[in-house]
This record gives C-alpha cells, structure tokens and sequence, in this order.
C-alpha cells in the first residue's frame, strides 16, 4: 500500500495552479491596500495629538507668565514666541510662521500648509470660535489640527 501511495504522488506534476496564484495575489494585494489607506490616518492622527499636547504646554506657559507678572499677557508676538519657544521641545514650531499674536478675535487663522498656533488677548473660547472678551486677564489659544485635506480651527482657552 505504501508503495502505491508513494507512485502515485510521483507521477503527479507538482507545483502551484495559476488559480492559487492569483487568489493569492489578490489577498497580498488587499492587505497592502488596507495598510495604505490606514497609514497616513494614523499619521495624521499622530501629528494632532502631538499639536494638542503642544497647545496644552504653550497654555501652561501663558497662564504662567501671567502669574508671574501680575496678570499680564505677552505683550506682543516676539515675547508669545520667545515664551513658547522656551517652554520646552518646542523647536519645530517657527517664531515667524507658526506662531501669531492678535490683540482681537480674528475670524480664522489664514490656511497654511502646516497649521498654525495663534494667542488671542482679551478674548475666549465660544461656540463660533473666539470670541472678544473685553477683559485683558482672559485669552484664548487658536489653532489648527489637519483633517483629511485641509485643516480644521480649534479654540482652547488659557
């Protein structure tokens, strides 16, 4: 019988059918689709958790400013960039660029390529974005956060 069996196997042409082949194939090809529609998601993702931790330092570097020097605000774009800049790893932001400074509640932050971080004085955090508070003591942090191609304005309040 075990000769038999062992003929038998002999005799047949091994190998794969093209049919294996291509189904095969087509799996392969599904699970590199998935990965590559999955993977800038998440990247996305990454960089907007990172630019919200940011936000969430740079308040903490505004609210301390202003305990240290009685309520006062930066008082222009050149201290806001220098306070950021100083607060901790915050080299990938550019002073020139990326960070901006107004003393009213500007509509939007004009689009960039990358997003952009923005102190409003005198201002907070309302259901249609910033709004002017009228009391010096108050300010808000506007920035933007990517979406699927374009950016998308957040407000949080110092």
């Amino acid at each position: 019988m075990y000769k038999n069996l062992r003929k038998r196997t002999i005799n047949k042409a091994e190998g794969f059918t093209i049919i294996e082949v291509l189904i095969v194939l087509a799996i392969a090809g599904l699970i590199m689709l998935i990965v590559f529609l999955a993977v800038p998601a998440l990247q996305r993702n990454s960089r907007n958790n990172g630019r919200r931790n940011d936000v969430g330092r740079m308040g903490s570097a505004v609210s301390e400013y202003a305990a240290n020097n009685n309520g006062s605000l930066p008082a222009n774009g050149l201290a806001f960039a220098g306070l950021v800049l100083n607060s901790g790893n915050m080299s990938q932001y550019d002073p020139n660029v990326d960070l901006m400074y107004a003393t009213d509640a500007q509509a939007v932050i004009p689009q960039a390529t990358a997003p952009r971080v923005r102190l409003v004085t005198a201002a907070k955090c309302g259901a249609a974005g910033v709004t002017v508070t009228g009391t010096s003591r108050q300010s808000a942090l506007q920035y933007q956060l990517e979406s699927s191609g374009n950016h998308t304005n957040v407000c949080q309040d110092v």
